[in-house]
């Protein structure tokens, strides 16, 4: 009987070598193979071949952008040291043509660098793009292989020891396949974690990409300005030659009356003051009370072109810019901003055909750049009455040095040059 027992013992062991235990060589195989694809740190053997590609071309054409743009950076340093070093310069006709020139091609160059910036912008969103796409799949995968290794695990745990054991061949056999099976589960879990925080790191970059969006956004609507300024560049040398008919002498004429108006403008604002100082304590209840509160002299629908001392106007480097500029169509009523005497109507080199109205409190109001006159001097205006029309436009008459049909808007106080904005409204 004991005989038998140990022979059937052994035909079952026999049957298990014959048929188990292949069927596992092959399965620790397939795992072996499985784990080698699967737990590479870098992911490099589970991106998509053509992604990758995508990827890698579009990396270069970044490089290619960056490279641009830093081409570009250092010209458009290299000219504004150029402008930097002129700004004493301007003495000849020939110099301030020049800087104007110099300063167009500034501007030019800026609006190819906010081109190629937002070039490389978008090839950074279709990297991103491609980039989470691959990393969603291989995550999809990776989650996917630990399932079914984690399943073949339990089933192997399920099966009695002493089956696995004699598939095996030996105790240590079997316990060696066992830890191979759990440093499989050990190394895909890790791997799926590694790809999940890559993915999740990559849902950041998407996230601050749409702060960048409103960024490109932003940089079209400079874009959009530097092109205007481009345009005041070159209407302001087309204004400054129909202004000197391009001759030397013209110009140097230009720079004297440039000078001598504002002399005489300052003693000629006193001596009207002094003779109408009672006059206008009582016309304009609001500035004689303290209150220096002006209306806009047109309805401001396309903003301020210039502000008060504007670095960015193209004039600058003949004389600082004294106002504001309100861009309107040719023809434009200009109201006055307050209660006052009309000083005068006048037609000057700088402004081209203008206006002071003088109000109380030694405030006094300039319209510059008009295409006609309205009020006749040496009268009383109320706040809000059609004084002349807006002009401007460069080469028409009257328009003086102007790159564009707006309306120049000034305030001087004590005879001197002042921010308009604090008198005025909020736009």
């Amino acid at each position: 009987m004991k005989v038998r027992s140990l022979l059937i013992s052994a035909l079952l062991a026999s049957f298990i070598l014959a048929f188990i235990a292949p069927a596992m060589f092959v399965l620790a195989q397939e795992v072996s193979s499985t784990e080698q694809t699967t737990t590479d740190p870098n992911g490099e053997g589970d991106v998509d071949p053509n992604i990758k590609d995508q990827v890698d071309r579009i990396q270069s054409q970044v490089r290619d952008k960056e490279s641009s743009v830093r081409v570009l950076d250092g010209l458009i340093v290299q000219y504004e040291n150029r402008l930097q070093q002129q700004t004493n310069a301007g003495a000849t006709l020939k110099e301030q043509l020049s800087i104007l020139d110099q300063s167009a091609e500034a501007v030019n160059l800026r609006l190819k660098r906010t081109g190629e910036e937002l070039d490389r912008l978008q090839l950074e969103q279709e990297r991103l793009k491609l980039e989470i796409t691959n990393q969603s799949s291989l995550l999809t995968l990776r989650r996917a292989l630990l399932e079914d290794t984690l399943q073949q695990l339990s089933a192997s745990e399920d099966t009695s020891p002493l089956i696995a054991m004699l598939g095996e061949g030996s105790l240590s056999a079997y316990i060696a396949r066992r830890e191979e099976w759990r440093s499989l589960q050990g190394s895909l879990t890790q791997a799926t974690l590694d790809v999940e925080k890559s993915r999740n790191a990559l849902l950041v970059q998407q996230e601050q990409l749409r702060g960048a969006q409103i960024a490109e956004r932003a940089e079209r609507d400079q874009l959009a300005r530097n092109r205007a300024e481009l345009e005041e560049e070159r209407a302001a040398k087309v204004s400054l030659m129909a202004e000197t008919q391009n001759r030397e002498d013209s110009y140097q004429r230009v720079l004297n009356d440039l000078r001598r108006n504002q002399q005489n403008e300052a003693d000629d604002v006193l001596a009207l003051r002094n003779r109408l100082q009672g006059t206008l304590d009582s016309s304009d209840e609001a500035l004689a009370s303290g209150s220096v509160l002006l209306s806009w002299p047109i309805e401001v629908k396309r903003g301020i072109s210039a502000h008060f001392h504007d670095t960015s106007y193209p004039f600058r480097n003949l004389f600082e810019h004294p106002g504001v500029d309100l861009p309107t169509p040719v023809g434009t009523p200009v109201r006055a901003a307050a209660g006052g005497y009309i000083a005068w109507n006048r037609t000057g080199t700088q402004y081209g055909n203008y206006i002071m109205v003088i109000h109380p409190n030694g405030i006094a109001s300039i319209y510059a750049h008009l295409s006609a006159f309205v009020a006749k001097p040496d009268t009383y205006v109320e706040r809000g009455d059609i004084i002349g029309y807006s002009g401007g436009r460069p080469g028409d008459k009257g328009a003086g040095l102007s790159t564009g049909a707006h309306l120049h808007f000034e305030v001087r106080q004590d005879g001197i040059p002042v921010n308009p904005e604090p008198f005025l409204p909020e736009l």
